[in-house]
């Protein structure tokens, strides 16, 4: 014993990390797959749920997004307003799987909050 305090309360074992990293790989279908097969642990849990409510809030600001390609004044820089959204997005969802691989209850803004309620 090296006198340090054992990792293994606090981080979730290897297999629920893998599958918390999971959930989010095919967003929305894989959260539900991970939410069916691993429904034990709160960790995976978590992260599922995270991955579906983001998917559907995410949707829903990218059909909003849509919605200024028919303004005409602010209509032409839809095209680049959607690459960084979806730059982002991509980074973003990197960031969130390689969070819960480490095995970090990352929340993103406003969504993880909501999925917190859902949880406990």
């Amino acid at each position: 014993m090296d006198g340090t305090p054992s990792q293994s309360s606090s981080k979730p074992s290897p297999a629920n990390r893998q599958a918390a990293a999971a959930a989010y790989f095919l967003v929305a279908i894989s959260g539900f797959l991970v939410l069916a097969w691993k429904r034990d642990s709160s960790f995976v849990r978590f992260h599922a749920l995270q991955s579906i409510v983001a998917t559907l809030a995410f949707l829903g600001l990218g059909l909003l997004l849509k919605l200024l390609a028919y303004f005409p004044i602010i209509g032409f820089l839809y095209g680049y307003l959607f690459q960084v959204y979806l730059v982002g997005l991509f980074v973003l969802w990197l960031f969130v799987m390689v969070r819960a691989y480490r095995g970090d209850r990352y929340r993103i803004p406003y969504v993880g909050t909501i999925v917190e309620r859902q949880i406990s």
